[in-house]
């Protein structure tokens, strides 16, 4: 029996037309570059668009051996097409050139950096700094969220895609959570034009209906919100730098409490910060119960073991939530006068605390 050869798919062709192409074509050619090339492919596609087209210098040419896979491999993707004849929606075309502009000054730092084009003697080892190390982690979360819009939104997948769950199992820092927010604020800002426009060309580059036009504006408007979200937690959950009395270590070393909560998107604070505060925030993530402990005088809530102590007994209680994001919010963002009406708001029977801390208790924030 002969043996099957499957027929090689043909890279990417553009005929000339009158209008520009579809996104869903740009979307497919991205496809086949990432199954059949690799990122020095997409560089070397790259930068023969820009010396074709004389939007980079010799010196920013050279400058480009220095750099590491730290930007958007797409832009490789896009620039063949562009060169191969494909006539792309101005939305496109224009946020490329904005990237490229960001793209040519980081080239420039490499020039500064390196002493490139001077007549000093120069070190040419390929030393990543930190910034780029940054940089390069930020365009990889990056890339693989533009690949997950890609599976939730250009093909339907219909998997449930929840960005903070996604961040924390792939370890993202505060430092490049705020990045991916940055970027994806421009992503969202671009989509919401869009949807927008009454220009007929753009409406006829996305040939979706509005309703799905939005569920992409808000994929990438809860990819901000979770990315903050989590810069501000990690920060939260920082100890402060500095340094607290060594007793008031010892007195919390045995508390054991929750540190974060995944579902709810909730971090525990330092718990050094209960000692001698004024007022204790606590939610139990099993029992759905949101409870407050109050000093008993000018001294502040102390903590022995894993309990909380010198509070008043009568005036510290807790209630359970029946919509705990609606109500955690109000906590976690609110000022005074927000918090002194929180528990009063609250639909349902008060009991009091008894002072304990456990493993499913969230220490939400100290007055």
């Amino acid at each position: 029996m002969a043996k099957f050869i499957p027929k090689a798919i043909p890279e990417p062709t553009w005929d000339a037309g009158s209008e520009a192409c579809a996104q869903i074509d740009l979307v497919l050619a991205f496809q086949w570059y990432n199954d059949h090339k690799n990122s020095k492919d997409a560089r070397k596609y790259l930068l023969d668009y820009l010396v074709k087209n004389n939007a980079i210098t010799p010196l920013q040419k050279q400058a480009s051996d220095y750099l590491n896979d730290s930007w958007n491999i797409v832009d490789g993707w896009l620039a063949r097409c562009l060169s191969r004849g494909a006539w792309v929606p101005d939305v496109t075309f224009n946020n490329f050139q904005e990237r490229m502009i960001e793209f040519r000054s980081r080239l420039d730092a490499i020039i500064q950096q390196r002493g490139l084009g001077a007549t000093v003697t120069v070190d040419t080892s390929n030393v990543v700094s930190i910034q780029e190390r940054v940089q390069s982690k930020v365009d990889y979360f990056i890339m693989e969220l533009e690949a997950k819009f890609d599976e939730v939104w250009h093909e339907r997948s219909g998997d449930e895609f929840i960005p903070y769950t996604w961040m924390i199992e792939n370890e993202v820092k505060p430092m490049h959570a705020s990045k991916i927010a940055e970027y994806f604020k421009k992503r969202a800002a671009d989509w919401i034009d869009i949807i927008q426009s009454k220009e007929e060309d753009i409406r006829e580059a996305y040939p979706r209906p509005r309703k799905e036009m939005i569920e992409g504006a808000k994929f990438f408007t809860l990819i901000v919100t979770d990315a903050e979200k989590l810069a501000s937690n990690k920060s939260a959950a920082r100890k402060p730098r500095k340094k607290k009395p060594v007793s008031f270590d010892k007195k919390v070393k045995n508390l054991k409490f929750k540190k974060d909560d995944v579902d709810n998107k909730l971090v525990s604070i330092d718990p050094v910060k209960i000692i001698g505060a004024e007022k204790l925030w606590v939610y139990n993530v099993k029992t759905r119960k949101l409870g407050v402990y109050i000093a008993a005088d000018a001294a502040g809530l102390d903590v022995k073991g894993s309990a909380i102590q010198n509070y008043k007994y009568n005036e510290s209680i807790c209630k359970t939530l029946r919509k705990p994001k609606d109500v955690l919010s109000k906590v976690l963002d609110g000022g005074k006068i927000v918090l002194r009406k929180v528990m009063s708001q609250i639909n349902a029977k008060e009991s009091e605390l008894n002072g304990r801390i456990n493993k499913d208790t969230i220490l939400l924030r100290v007055e």
